[in-house]
């Protein structure tokens, strides 16, 4: 239970996205008018052993415009379920699968100079 109230820490209220920088998340109740206006969710009701207590700077940002707190745009983020601890807890299940590394750069082989550039051959013929 430590464990998935430690996860929670990292996570974004709205979006479920993990947060990288932490310097930039705010606290859910500070914002809880504009996100009841945005996504129709009340933070304050919250569970803390259930939901996480931050906001991402992307849902921040969201929560900041005039044009979503008026309702004339819709958001494309959805408020994501949050469920209580279980066995297949998807906070926990999810931090425990491996992480995939990028792809490696693909090294474009070497070509022998002047063969490529048709400009170098013309220059060597002239």
């Amino acid at each position: 239970m430590e464990w998935h109230q430690e996860k929670l820490l990292s996570l974004c209220r709205i979006c479920g996205a993990k947060i990288k920088d932490h310097k930039r998340k705010v606290h859910a109740s500070k914002l809880s008018d504009e996100v009841t206006k945005v996504w129709q969710v009340s933070v304050l009701v919250d569970s803390p052993s259930v939901h996480p207590s931050f906001i991402c700077v992307k849902c921040r940002l969201i929560c900041g415009k005039r044009e979503y707190l008026e309702g004339k745009i819709k958001t494309a983020i959805l408020a994501k379920t949050w469920y209580p601890h279980s066995e297949n807890c998807t906070v926990c299940v999810s931090n425990l699968e491996p992480k995939q590394d990028k792809p490696s750069k693909v090294k474009k082989a070497k070509v022998d100079e002047g063969e490529h550039d048709i400009a170098t051959r013309r220059r060597k013929c002239y």
